[in-house]
């Protein structure tokens, strides 16, 4: 089987669904709220997981409640998290998404821990770089 690592985003989606989407200053009365997991990369590593695949997921949370979600996340699946990177500074990267009833929607990232990995966080990870046959990477992290 061949080993595929994705190396990529983890952010904490925030969903709200509303009527329509609010213009500057307004407030809008949503029906719905969710909180999950999300990023490209997480989505790609989880559905690889699930499809049977041989999969290392690289990527950097932050030291707080969203980055356990992301451990807990991994866990639940059987997936390895001893490369799940944290970061003590910063926050786990977020998606705030408005879904509009039509089903259009916009969305906010901020990149968090993800867009603060460093060279000696790919140092650190190289080793598995190095075995995997297949590398998926999002844009999502920093460059």
């Amino acid at each position: 089987m061949k080993k595929i690592v994705v190396f990529g985003s983890f952010f904490v989606d925030l969903a709200a669904r509303a009527p329509k989407f609010p213009v500057p200053g307004e407030t809008v009365h949503g029906s719905s709220f969710q909180i999950g997991s999300g990023g490209k990369g997480s989505n790609q590593a989880i559905a690889a997981h699930r499809a049977g695949a041989d999969v290392t997921f690289i990527t950097k949370v932050g030291a707080d409640e969203f980055g356990r979600m992301a451990r807990e996340v991994y866990s639940r699946e059987g997936m390895d998290t001893r490369y799940i990177l944290v970061d003590e500074t910063a926050s786990t990267g977020t998606a705030l998404i408005v879904v509009e009833e039509s089903g259009q929607n916009m969305i906010v990232i901020t990149s968090g821990a993800c867009g603060r990995i460093s060279e000696a966080d790919i140092a650190a990870v190289t080793p598995v770089l190095e075995q995997a046959d297949l590398m998926l990477l999002q844009l999502e992290v920093n460059f």
